[in-house]
């Protein structure tokens, strides 16, 4: 078995984002517990009757499918290269399945005890991360796979499906049910649901395996959900419909998303419904109302923190969280857009964009005041780097081209400028050169001249 632990996830407790920023690749039920999973590399526990998340799991590596097999458990493909199984208790690796030869493979499904994976016209069962059984189908390839309650029911390419007890090891069923091949297939405790190339929906007796119903009118499904009691089937318009499988009554149409839905899962305590950017939908069980719209997230380009404080910006506003609240405390509009770098200290929060720096108070959540801009005269190059920010130092970075003669410039200018006269006996500045070769002009001072000042520490 080959390790990966460079691609081991970072588990997150703390609520400090919700949802996903890209595509919900897959979703799985159980009972009240839901796992979605996103094409940003991250899977999301949620709890389906409070609508809240639960925790957050950040891969390094590229994810495509997520199965919950049970409360305490769960199973993620990696790259489609191998299966991993972690508890949701422990946050521990229990165990990890790859294929021989390290083949990559098309789909996989879990339960609590059993775990199948197709790869080309084999399909490879295993009971937790023991293989049990090999189904092969005699060239013809496998589409996809769902495993519910000791069974497996397997999608072909040509259209047909295989039904397995694998307690047995015995076949119990084979249709020929699709024109063109199985898109997916899905368990309940009764009935077979399956969908094809030929844009059919079909619902088959899981002991004759004859067909009972079929659905029209949806255009070409997308997404394909079950339950004991009902069956959910998406479109690539943003369009649900769940019927009943007692008597095949359409019961809701759901109405909302407005782009491609890309997956679903349905219990009888909750819906919940992803699309292709990333926004998620709860909606009741019972009366099919939408309870609550997670939108898709923005990935966070700068983070920083100190004890009590997080900032996040997304290239739009900058989030500030108080440890441990899941929603921001308040927002920072960028005055000029782009922010090139965040700095904290226990009490002030320093933004600064192409030309300005601007100070926040982290105690009382409000603007300090803006550092304005210093034009320095007869000074060259024309071009000057961005300060960098340290705790409550600001630190100005030059490049090394004029050398001694640019630098000694630059600082009589500023020893000499009115501002700095008025603020010598606060200010403290100095000439040094960094590790790196780089000259700084370094500026120290006490929280509370930033409340004073203004004063900015960039050339433009």
């Amino acid at each position: 078995m080959q390790e990966h632990h460079r691609e081991h996830p970072l588990f997150i407790p703390a609520v400090l984002r919700e949802g996903h920023s890209d595509t919900v690749t897959h979703i799985s039920c159980y009972d009240y517990l839901v796992l979605s999973c996103s094409a940003d590399n991250s899977i999301v526990l949620w709890d389906l009757e409070k609508q809240k998340m639960l925790f957050i799991v950040q891969f390094t590596a590229p994810i495509t499918k997520a199965i919950l097999a049970k409360p305490t458990k769960f199973l993620v493909s990696v790259r489609n290269e191998y299966i991993q199984c972690w508890n949701t208790s422990t946050s521990e690796l229990e165990f990890q399945i790859a294929l021989p030869e390290n083949n990559s493979f098309t789909d996989f499904s879990a339960s609590e005890d059993f775990t199948c994976i197709v790869s080309g016209d084999v399909a490879y069962v295993f009971e937790n991360e023991i293989k049990s059984l090999e189904i092969r189908s005699e060239g013809i390839n496998y589409t996809t796979v769902h495993v519910s309650r000791g069974y497996v029911a397997l999608g072909r390419e040509d259209g047909m499906f295989e039904v397995w007890d694998l307690e047995q090891k015995s076949r119990i069923g084979f249709v020929v049910a699709h024109a063109g091949k199985v898109t997916d297939v899905v368990l309940t405790e009764y009935h077979l649901i399956s969908t094809g190339q030929d844009d059919l929906v079909i619902v088959w007796d899981l002991v004759s395996f004859a067909e009972i119903h079929r659905f029209s009118g949806i255009g070409k499904p997308s997404i394909l959900a079950g339950s004991s009691t009902h069956v959910l089937v998406g479109s690539e318009h943003g369009v649900a419909k769940i019927w009943s499988l007692q008597n095949f009554e359409l019961k809701a149409t759901l109405l909302g998303h407005t782009n491609a839905l890309t997956a679903s899962g349905i219990t009888d305590k909750g819906i919940l419904t992803g699309d292709e950017t990333g926004c998620l939908r709860f909606w009741d069980a019972e009366i099919y109302r939408e309870l609550r719209v997670v939108p898709p997230i923005r990935q966070p380009r700068i983070i920083v923190a100190n004890r009590s404080v997080l900032a996040l910006y997304d290239g739009a506003v900058v989030e500030i969280y108080e440890y441990p609240a899941s929603e921001p405390t308040f927002h920072i509009t960028p005055p000029r857009g782009e922010v090139e770098k965040l700095s904290i200290n226990e009490q002030v929060l320093f933004l600064v964009d192409r030309r300005r720096v601007y100070t926040y108070d982290l105690v009382e959540f409000k603007p300090i005041k803006l550092l304005k801009k210093v034009r320095p005269k007869n000074v060259s190059p024309p071009s000057y780097p961005s300060p960098l920010i340290i705790g409550a130092s600001i630190c100005l970075v030059f490049s090394y081209e004029k050398e001694k003669e640019f630098l000694s410039e630059v600082a009589t200018f500023l020893e000499d400028t009115a501002k700095i006269k008025e603020i010598t006996e606060r200010i403290e500045f100095f000439l040094s050169i960094t590790e790196s070769g780089y000259p700084v002009i370094r500026y120290t001072e006490e929280i509370t001249w930033l409340i004073e000042l203004e004063w900015i520490a960039q050339f433009s």
